[in-house]
């Protein structure tokens, strides 16, 4: 049961996962990082979601400045066996996470490791190199998008034969595992849908019920609920550190980057 809720948690993150760019040519040697690596292709948006098959609830995500600012909020139940409804609250910025157990009203906030790191690597690359780099973040963030897992795995259905789902009234590319056991729908380099079949042979959706593009995002979504008890996490914290060794790995390898 936990490997199928940690699953159904990593679906569910694939909405707000950091990923895409806008179809707009970019001057690379004077952009900033904010140029280059934009979640979305619209700058800010209300989506909210509904969880089927052996999974129920919904799940809302708010976002701003093309998605270097999110919120995703979501209630998740087992259809079967034990019916305990999980709740989680995630606020994403440009320089901190916080992720909050609502079931506890207990949370961390700690440095947001992935964009602070592709902020320096940008910073400290010449201008000349920037045009070789500025493509390959734009790639990288779009496989974040689908899940680098699966990036060698996927294939683009729209590519191939042309066929689109229709989700929330939005025109979605249709993106499916070589094995076919999932499915991804996305638009504007968001993911509105999703099909999957587990190994064990359950099946868990995830449908966006209503988009509202460029719709202005409340101030006080990004605020801390009261009551919530945080505890913060800073660049020198052992998981930090271990998180920040990871992404730059990562970065090195998805990038073709030197150590940094």
């Amino acid at each position: 049961m936990k490997r199928f809720l940690g699953t159904c948690m990593l679906i569910g993150m694939a909405a707000a996962l950091l990923a895409g760019c806008g179809k707009k040519k970019v001057d690379y040697t004077k952009a900033k990082i904010e140029d280059i690596y934009k979640p979305y292709e619209i700058k800010s948006g209300i989506v909210k979601y509904k969880y089927g098959g052996d999974l129920e609830g919904i799940q809302e995500l708010y976002f701003d400045d093309y998605g270097w600012k999110q919120v995703i909020y979501y209630e998740k139940t087992p259809a079967h066996g034990t019916r305990t409804t999980m709740k989680g609250l995630d606020i994403i910025m440009p320089d901190y996470i916080i992720s909050i157990n609502m079931n506890k009203m207990e949370g961390s906030k700690r440095p947001n490791v992935m964009f602070l790191t592709l902020r320096q690597i940008w910073d400290m690359t010449p201008a000349n190199e920037r045009k070789t780099l500025g493509p390959k973040i734009e790639k990288f963030s779009k496989q974040m998008n689908l899940g680098l897992a699966y990036r060698d795995y996927l294939v683009n259905m729209t590519e191939e034969s042309g066929v689109r789902k229709t989700v929330a009234g939005k025109k979605c590319e249709v993106y499916k595992l070589m094995n076919g056991d999932m499915r991804l729908f996305v638009w504007k380099n968001m993911v509105l849908g999703t099909e999957f079949l587990s190994p064990s042979g359950q099946t868990i959706t995830m449908e966006a019920v209503e988009v509202k593009d460029n719709a202005p995002i409340p101030p006080e979504k990004y605020n801390v609920p009261a009551g919530a008890t945080i505890k913060e996490y800073t660049m020198d914290s052992l998981y930090v550190r271990n998180e920040r060794i990871f992404i730059t790995q990562l970065l090195s390898h998805y990038l073709g980057l030197a150590e940094f």
